[in-house]
């Protein structure tokens, strides 16, 4: 967070939302990551006992108890499966003991279990050391179509934002005794879709490696459709929530509530008619300051989706919400740029000085140049591959803004 921005007033009414939501799913088990504590550990204890939460933390200790369950045993078509969870911290008056270590010894107190799983909200580099068939990698934004083998375990991620619902099925055989994991086929039918066509243009080098490819994508299909007799075997899938896959009324029932409450949220969706301005005094002059000398480039630019962005907000219900504004806005977060939603006003919309920089100065005296040609990394804080579904290509999409 900048250090002129203040702690988002959202964060309490969001966990209580994420909670409630949790709390409707049916949940074996779940663990809680570094970012969830920093909500505090009473609130924190308050959302577990209020929505029953199941919670597990083998490697906690608080007034020298264990708050939470090391683990728990689920049996699922005649197989035991175990399931330990670990967290990170720090935990304020509490002790985060060295999650491998613990997390290993919890699995080995598991008893007769045919599968061992490990929920893991830890820094990947440290996943490999553990002693489970799969994790679940609850520390990381990126999504895994195909599961990672680190160390002895399959990892598994369905990545953040809770864009996508990972599942798992698991398939005994019976002699077998190692597992194997297979993600989702779709991506590999489309990579051997794609390789199965033969270019216009094909050097014979380039002829022998795009074959050498399509035969190994070949290979892991024929493999999960027919997966071999003397392993055990995971298939992970990843399914994309998109609008295709109706909302759970109960749960759009909470989300909207809790939108609609939060602190500004009238006043953020109000802002899609105020003039495109910056605030008196401000480095962020707005595009409306910018259009009297670059007339033919504003026109261009109202014509893409950056001069709807804050209208698509507002149709989503999400103006009034912290956690999106900044991708929707101008100068969000930085010095004398809005730090919250209700606080956009005319800075709303991705407009000419989300790319070139604040403009006042130069407004003042054109001798002071803005950025002419922004980096690629202008680009990727917001369309980073996970909140644009990894969507984003910096050729293409540059040339729907260039002007």
């Amino acid at each position: 967070m900048p250090p002129h921005a203040k702690e988002d007033p959202q964060r309490v009414p969001k966990a209580h939302l994420i909670a409630s939501s949790l709390a409707l799913g049916g949940m074996d088990a779940m663990a809680l990551s570094a970012s969830d504590w920093t909500l505090g550990r009473k609130r924190i204890q308050d959302l577990v006992t209020k929505h029953k939460l199941p919670v597990l933390a083998a490697n906690l200790i608080c007034d020298d108890e264990h708050p939470y369950p090391d683990s728990v045993v689920l049996e699922r078509g005649g197989k035991r499966i175990g399931i330990v969870g670990i967290t990170d911290g720090p935990v304020a008056g509490c002790t985060v003991e060295d999650p491998v270590t613990v997390a290993n010894e919890a699995m080995d107190k598991l008893g007769a279990v045919d599968f061992r799983l490990v929920l893991a909200p830890i820094h990947r580099t440290k996943l490999a050391e553990l002693n489970a068939d799969a994790v679940v990698d609850g520390n990381n934004a990126a999504m895994y179509h195909q599961p990672l083998q680190v160390g002895s375990a399959w990892v598994l991620s369905n990545g953040s934002r809770g864009k996508h619902l990972g599942t798992a099925e698991l398939t005994w055989q019976s002699d077998a005794t190692t597992w194997v994991a297979f993600g989702a086929t779709d991506p590999l039918e489309k990579e051997v879709d794609r390789l199965s066509k033969v270019p216009s243009k094909e050097t014979k080098a380039r002829q022998e490696h795009r074959l050498q490819m399509l035969a190994d994508k070949q290979a892991q299909l024929d493999v999960i459709a027919n997966p071999p007799a003397d392993q055990q075997w995971i298939r992970h899938t990843l399914t994309e929530l998109d609008d295709t896959i109706a909302d759970e009324p109960a749960v759009a029932r909470i989300v909207s509530e809790g939108l609609a409450a939060f602190e500004g949220a009238d006043v953020a969706a109000a802002a899609s008619t105020e003039p495109r301005v910056g605030p008196t005094g401000s480095d962020w002059a707005g595009a409306k300051a910018c259009e009297s000398c670059h007339r033919n480039q504003t026109y261009h630019w109202a014509q893409t989706p950056h001069a709807r962005a804050w209208q698509s907000l507002v149709d989503d219900g999400h103006a009034g919400d912290n956690s999106c504004f900044s991708c929707h806005s101008t100068g969000a977060n930085k010095e004398g740029g809005p730090a919250t939603a209700a606080a956009v006003s005319g800075l709303r919309d991705v407009q000419c000085e989300a790319c070139h920089g604040a403009a006042a100065k130069h407004i003042a005296d054109p001798q002071t140049k803005p950025t002419k040609d922004p980096s690629i990394e202008v680009c990727t804080g917001c369309h980073d591959g996970d909140r644009d579904g990894g969507r984003f290509d910096f050729d293409s999409y540059r040339k729907l803004v260039e002007h």
